[in-house]
């Protein structure tokens, strides 16, 4: 096998586009997390399994702003949108899946900027185009 190249840089500029909003600029985190789950009944062949991917999405709290994100986020609990994720803004390389906007925690500690993950049902990532939404 040959040897491969070295590969990797850090994250720095990423692209974020959920539902109809390019939100980049409120969200410093973005995974998509594999989970999956079984059931056996009382028999070998009584066996159900789903796989499925859970979309994390950390973002700051920015309840002021009637424009930020949290707070599109809090009126479309519950729906189902399209997302896409781009790593590296400079790079052809994008993920897009369609995400269920989960209820989420509201809130946090004094003193610091408040932070909240938004755990979204998802499909499975796929790669494809990025298209920053309509302005």
């Amino acid at each position: 096998m040959p040897q491969l190249p070295k590969a990797g840089r850090p994250v720095k500029d990423i692209r974020l586009a959920v539902g109809p909003n390019s939100v980049e600029k409120q969200v410093n985190d973005v995974n998509f997390a594999p989970t999956s789950q079984s059931w056996q009944g009382g028999t070998p062949d009584a066996t159900l399994e789903d796989a499925t991917y859970i979309a994390n999405i950390v973002c700051i709290q920015a309840w002021d702003d009637e424009d930020s994100f949290i707070r599109w986020a809090f009126e479309h609990r519950g729906e189902t949108v399209d997302m896409t994720y781009k790593p590296h803004a400079d790079a052809a390389f994008a993920l897009t899946s369609k995400i269920t906007i989960p209820h989420f925690q509201i809130g946090g500690a004094v003193g610091g900027y408040q932070t909240t993950t938004l755990a979204c049902k998802s499909t499975e990532p796929v790669e494809g185009t990025y298209t920053p939404p309509a302005a």
